[in-house]
């Protein structure tokens, strides 16, 4: 199996297909939902205790973006800092890509709600 070391600001977020202008970093994460299944039954003593087996229910993903606040409201191919906080609550369309030269390729795809933007500021 041969490996490839890609750099990360080669991993872009589109969000209703415009990319979030002056990304800093983001972050795609999928995970599996597991229920714990009590196994325990009359047989099973101390010495013996049963095994706790787990059950997949479904997967769920979720990406984070950090940006700079960014006013681009006027540019057709970036999504602002006030043009995020509009969508929150609504179900947007998220692409993560992955940048090649002039062209971004599409790696994951999926609608979403925009649960949250958080803008902070510091002196310096």
């Amino acid at each position: 199996m041969s490996y490839s070391i890609e750099k990360g600001k080669n991993l872009r977020v589109k969000v209703n297909d415009k990319y979030v202008a002056c990304a800093t970093d983001c972050t795609l994460k999928v995970s599996a939902n597991v229920n714990a299944i009590d196994t325990d039954h009359k047989d099973v003593d101390d010495e013996n205790p049963a095994w706790e087996e787990q059950e997949v229910k479904g997967k769920s993903w979720s990406v984070d973006v950090s940006a700079l606040y960014s006013t681009v409201s006027s540019e057709t191919t970036k999504q602002g800092s006030e043009d995020l906080v509009a969508l929150v609550g609504q179900t947007v369309s998220i692409s993560v890509d992955k940048y090649v030269g002039g062209n971004g390729t599409a790696k994951y795809t999926g609608s979403a709600v925009c649960t949250e933007v958080t803008a902070s500021g510091s002196n310096g």
